[in-house]
């Protein structure tokens, strides 16, 4: 059985383009996916706090060890990112917008799961930046030769360059968090956005270069798409709404949807895969699922 046949990828949207994937899923395959991805969602969001507070109480005494840690919060992400859905490679120059909280800082931490090319600011002037793994998790730590001040917004550029670890083990999360193939791919934006241990609420505008015939799904909108003369396509994605959440998927989609509230919920199928048939009553499930959730914990976050 070949790849496409046997990986369902499943890729729920609203305006805001919310992502789930599924593998090798039948009918209550599907419907324990989308309801557990929810679920999963906030597991990791408090894994991630967990983790935070971990570094605190490995940090050394001093309380401004503990707080060079939390020492930003980035609010805005954009760039352009290139993925070649068949290597795996994903290469992208990222901006990262911050605001310093506390002062007298001269190091800032961050979180980056690809591996880290340069580092510099506006103008263009290298950082000193290195791998800081001394608190058992993998950190890219800036330097800078001044303190910073509390409040102070400063903007840094990111090149990075790699093929990321899909595997569950390779990152706080219980499921794997992308995955590759010639005609699909998933991947959570954390792979190659820069973030923070103290968890950004950010928005973003990235330009996602991928292969000319390809839909794309993200946690933002798709505005513009752009086909160059290499085979490619250029996905404009804008989130204008802070969130912690970002995620996006690609691939040859059959689409369906149905209404929900002022937008739509729509699915993306592989094309000639075995989930297409699930479809519809796949929709009004997680129409419902939504509605349970908003209910019991307010409306759904993606416009």
């Amino acid at each position: 059985m070949t790849f496409t046949s046997r990986v369902a990828f499943l890729a729920v949207l609203l305006t805001s383009w919310s992502t789930f994937a599924l593998e090798d899923g039948d009918e209550y395959a599907v419907r324990d996916f989308v309801r557990s991805i929810y679920e999963s969602r906030k597991v990791d969001i408090e894994r991630r706090i967990r983790v935070g507070r971990l570094i605190g109480l490995r940090a050394p005494a001093s309380a401004a060890s503990w707080d060079e840690y939390y020492s930003h919060r980035t609010h805005h992400f954009s760039g352009e990112v290139f993925v070649d859905t068949f290597s795996g490679q994903v290469t992208g120059t990222i901006r990262a917008d911050l605001r310093v909280t506390g002062k007298d800082h001269k190091r800032l931490y961050f979180i980056v799961f690809l591996p880290v090319l340069s580092v510099k600011d506006v103008d263009g002037n290298e950082l000193k930046f290195a791998l800081d793994n001394t608190q058992g998790m993998k950190l890219i730590r800036v330097e800078f030769d001044q303190p910073l001040a509390d409040g102070q917004e400063l903007s840094l550029v990111f090149d990075v360059s790699g093929i990321p670890d899909c595997s569950s083990a390779s990152s706080p999360f219980d499921i794997a968090i992308c995955g590759f193939h010639q005609d699909v791919a998933y991947m959570d934006m954390m792979f190659f956005l820069p973030t923070s241990v103290s968890q950004d609420y950010a928005t973003f505008d990235i330009e996602l270069t991928v292969p000319s015939g390809f839909t794309v799904g993200s946690t933002g909108r798709t505005v513009e798409v752009v086909p160059d003369d290499a085979g490619h396509e250029r996905h404009h994605l804008v989130q204008d709404w802070p969130s912690d959440a970002r995620s996006l998927c690609m691939g040859q989609y059959d689409t369906s949807a149905v209404p929900y509230e002022d937008r739509q919920i729509k699915l993306f199928t592989v094309r000639g895969g075995t989930a297409s048939p699930l479809a519809p009553e796949t929709l009004l499930d997680i129409r419902n699922i939504l509605d349970f959730y908003s209910t019991a914990y307010g409306s759904f976050l993606f416009p």
